[in-house]
């Protein structure tokens, strides 16, 4: 038996002129891509910080009617106590101070992100009659990089949060 020989032009494999297209193309799908993505993951980052808020301010005003006492939304940097000064983007607790209980945490914001409420406010009371609220006006911002995206959380007396877009560039 003699051995085979190869067939000229039926060997395969990739000519290092296809490897270099190929990478060629791929550079610019990723340059394309990123920044892009980091767009996208920057609004996430919008939406979920701006949903935490309204949740955990619905949840308050639904636990002061449960309860029949009035429950807090507090700035809390150990996750356990209301604390006297600070930022909400240090991190926040729902509270029923009376008992006390903490009924919600939520951990700081990351670093590229800001959370302010316009008048400096460090807590909202909820009454057992779920009206008469403390109001708040949250901005919900990116910090790094800037940009001229953001939620406004409002607040109002009945308790109920409404989030809106806003491009006003509140936060800094």
């Amino acid at each position: 038996m003699s051995p085979r020989k190869s067939i000229a032009g039926s060997e395969s494999g990739v000519t290092l002129i296809e490897l270099m297209v190929a990478v060629t193309v791929l550079a610019v799908l990723v340059t394309v891509a990123v920044p892009g993505l980091q767009q996208f993951i920057l609004l996430s980052g919008l939406r979920s910080y701006s949903n935490a808020i309204a949740v955990d301010a619905i949840l308050a005003r639904s636990e002061a009617l449960k309860r029949n006492r009035t429950v807090k939304l507090c700035i809390s940097t150990d996750g356990a106590t209301c604390a006297a000064s600070g930022a909400w983007g240090d991190g926040w607790i729902v509270v029923d101070e009376s008992v006390p209980t903490v009924i919600s945490t939520h951990a700081a914001v990351k670093s590229n992100f800001l959370v302010n409420e316009a008048a400096d406010k460090i807590s909202l009371s909820f009454p057992p009659s779920g009206i008469g609220v403390t109001t708040a006006n949250f901005t919900v911002c990116r910090a790094d990089p800037v940009g001229d995206q953001e939620r406004l959380v409002q607040i109002g007396v009945s308790g109920m949060p409404l989030i809106t877009k806003t491009t006003g560039g509140g936060c800094s």
